[in-house]
């Protein structure tokens, strides 16, 4: 395998990974006018397009993540995306209603699958003391990005092809959307295979061989203890090893901390209810996850229609709007970050509180919809808003889980996801032409009261721990730093941690 020439290098395909997928999510509801115009769609065709991503969403989250677990996370992050750029570039080419959403099926089953896996394989890299930081601001930042490209592709393209050009315009959008993922041929030889899936799945001479070549690249020859003549003296075949020196290395202890499991049945969704505290975080996090996204997707699959009525028709000001919606989840992610950093809060209170606050800023928004300038402005606020728990849940979910079935967990939570996703569509445009603009938005902001109590039943705090390898139940308890000690109760007891 052919090394990236930097470390960064490896963030960077990851995080392709996520604009990747924020493109293909919000083309669709850019073109869906066009494409309805068509193939003279009425309110149903126009929801079952948008739910054809989201149904292969929800099969490919499953299998990929099981996929994942099972075989790694390198082989699943590529084949997934080049679902993507094949169904892409169908869709492009489609001739009918029913091949289209076949193609938007096989794109939202490389999109399903690639979000949860690219969380797991960057997770796994990170430092503990600077999980949150850096997961926040990727996953924020190149969400966002992947909305802007989105936005500024479509403002390119309707300025060149210009009015009434309604079929070449949503064809060429969904064919240019999907060149970005024929990364894959690149990302195949750049990218490692996860160091502690590899030590936790037995490969232990695969796993020293990732973190060589990290070591050499940092110039950090000496510090984890090897010799690099093929032995170990510091990472052990029992996943032993010296505290700080993965860290100085220059890929974080999450790497290196892995363990051989008890027993090798990776990849099991049982897993995730092995026992009472795992049912609850599963079942606490299924709800987050259902509510937070119907309600993200029911908002974020109108705006475009929103700003379309709002401007008259004006297809610039749709464009650059939107791009400035893409540009809310910059700051969005540094206040999600503060916010699962601070000691009161931890990931937990951040997730219970800023969906309190969504829930408040959507019903807020649905009195400004006869108020063009100030729905544009309140619409900004509110994805700005919505964005904190957005990011801060996939902080939370692979730390709750186990390195054997955590791409499973992450996996099972998209795959509700996704069913939210199926949803927000249809119930988006049923809403709209049945009971008028207001009435979708008076349906999803109580949806995110839900979220936020959910949220709250989750029942352990991960902020300031190093990621466990086998099992909730195991004997001795991960790590926690000082800051997030919690003196009365053991972090992975079946006591709740979180007041």
């Amino acid at each position: 395998m052919d090394w990236p020439s930097s470390v960064y290098t490896f963030f960077v395909i990851c995080c392709n990974g996520w604009v990747i997928d924020a493109m293909e999510i919000l083309v669709v509801a850019f073109v869906l006018e066009d494409i309805a115009t068509t193939f003279e769609l009425g309110s149903v065709g126009k929801g079952l397009i948008g739910s054809a991503s989201f149904f292969g969403m929800l099969v490919g989250a499953g299998f990929w993540s099981i996929y994942a677990d099972k075989r790694g996370r390198r082989t699943a992050f590529v084949s997934s995306l080049a679902c993507v750029f094949v169904g892409g570039v169908f869709s492009a080419l489609s001739p009918s209603l029913y091949i289209l959403c076949l193609c938007r099926v096989l794109v939202g089953f490389g999109v399903g699958g690639n979000l949860p896996v690219t969380t797991a394989l960057v997770t796994e890299f990170l430092p503990t003391d600077e999980r949150a930081k850096i997961l926040c601001r990727v996953a924020g930042i190149f969400w966002g990005v992947g909305m802007i490209s989105a936005s500024l592709l479509g403002l390119i393209l309707a300025n060149v092809l210009g009015p009434g050009q309604e079929e070449t315009m949503w064809r060429w959008f969904l064919g240019a959307a999907a060149l970005p993922s024929a990364m894959v041929a690149v990302a195949y030889r750049l990218l490692p295979e996860s160091p502690r899936f590899l030590q936790v799945m037995g490969r232990h001479d695969e796993a020293m061989q990732v973190l060589e070549r990290v070591a050499r690249i940092n110039g950090k020859l000496d510090v984890l203890g090897l010799d690099f003549s093929g032995q170990a003296t510091g990472l052990r075949s029992d996943g032993g090893g010296r505290d700080g020196e993965a860290a100085a290395a220059g890929i974080g202890q999450s790497a290196t901390y892995g363990r051989k499991a008890d027993n090798i049945e990776a990849g099991e969704v049982r897993e995730l209810f092995h026992t009472p505290i795992l049912r609850r975080i599963t079942l606490s996090l299924w709800v987050v996850w259902l509510t937070l996204n119907i309600s993200y997707y029911g908002v974020t699959f109108l705006l475009p229609r929103y700003y379309d009525e709002i401007s008259g028709g004006e297809a610039d000001f749709v464009y650059i709007l939107s791009a400035l919606v893409g540009a809310t989840f910059i700051p969005g992610a540094f206040a999600a970050m503060r916010l699962c950093s601070e000691r009161c809060l931890g990931r937990v209170g951040a997730l219970k509180w800023s969906s309190f606050a969504t829930a408040t800023a959507v019903l807020l928004l649905a009195t400004t919809v006869q108020v063009e300038a100030l729905f544009a402005v309140a619409s900004l606020l509110t994805l700005f808003v919505v964005t904190i728990p957005g990011i801060v849940i996939y902080v939370l979910t692979p730390e709750l889980y186990a390195t054997k079935y955590r791409a499973v967990g992450l996996g099972a939570a998209s795959c509700v996801t996704r069913l939210g996703g199926l949803i927000a569509p249809m119930l988006a445009e049923l809403l709209y032409d049945r009971g008028g603009p207001v009435a979708p938005l008076l349906v999803f902001g109580p949806i995110m009261i839900i979220t936020g109590i959910a949220a709250g039943m989750i029942p352990v705090e991960t902020a300031g721990r190093e990621l466990d390898d086998d099992s909730w139940d195991r004997k001795e308890p991960a790590k926690t730093t000082r800051a997030f000690a919690r003196p009365h109760a053991e972090p992975y007891s079946d006591a709740p941690v979180v007041p």
